[in-house]
């Protein structure tokens, strides 16, 4: 997986520049979305990190320690029309904790896909990302995420699930992006992602030469850096 970097944001601050670094990333508009949350029997539940990621760049948000708020610059990303949002069973869980939490849901962001029922065009029917990761990508995926996502400090083992999770959410839809548009019948959904790729491939590629680091990161392959906090790898 090219994976170039791990950007773990815990300040407001600091948040502009870590999604400039995740837009100067993209080789494409497909940008794989996840959240984090604590099942807790004191309080609702709501949204303690969402996760964004390009094929090379990961943006951990820690929003727990932003007040519980949706960042301004955030809320740009995710209702910005040339970005795909690319969620996994996102109509379940998901949905209904972002919108407790930041009170906006997937008909707010710009463009979105969810990739099990991409999955679902493919045969594979009701199944989730640890079973799509195996069957596309032949690889096993740790869905084994227990801890606390909103203590003061996360473990390496945290930062790395929480990255591996929306890193390869976006791998498995890019491979199955390769398929044969003849085979799928999904004629206007890929030749949609198609059109998009093309008219911003260019750009895309003459950005991903020189991404530039946000706050104190230093260049690395496979480097987690925590933004506002202790680096964690």
């Amino acid at each position: 997986m090219p994976l170039e970097w791990v950007l773990l944001v815990e300040e407001e601050a600091h948040l502009g520049g870590a999604l400039q670094a995740l837009r100067d990333s993209m080789q494409d508009p497909v940008v794989a979305i996840d959240l984090e949350f604590e099942h807790l029997q004191s309080r609702p539940i709501r949204v303690a990190m969402m996760q964004l990621a390009s094929s090379r760049v990961a943006v951990l948000i820690r929003t727990c320690r932003m007040d519980n708020k949706l960042p301004k610059v955030l809320s740009k990303l995710l209702q910005d029309p040339s970005v795909c949002l690319l969620g996994c069973g996102w109509a379940s869980t998901d949905e209904v904790i972002m919108q407790r939490t930041f009170g906006i849901s997937r008909k707010d962001f710009g463009r979105f896909l969810d990739l099990q029922e991409v999955g679902g065009l493919f045969g594979l029917q009701e199944v989730g990302l640890k079973q799509l990761t195996r069957h596309v990508l032949g690889l096993e995926l740790n869905k084994n995420s227990r801890g606390n996502w909103e203590a003061q400090r996360l473990k390496p083992s945290k930062v790395k699930y929480a990255a591996l999770d929306v890193l390869v959410a976006g791998q498995v839809f890019r491979k199955l992006l390769m398929t044969s548009c003849s085979l799928l019948h999904l004629r206007c959904w890929k030749c949609t992602i198609r059109m998009s790729l093309a008219s911003t491939g260019a750009a895309a590629a003459q950005r991903v030469a020189a991404a530039p680091a946000a706050g104190a990161v230093s260049k690395g392959r496979k480097k987690a850096v925590a933004i506002g906090g202790a680096a964690t790898g």
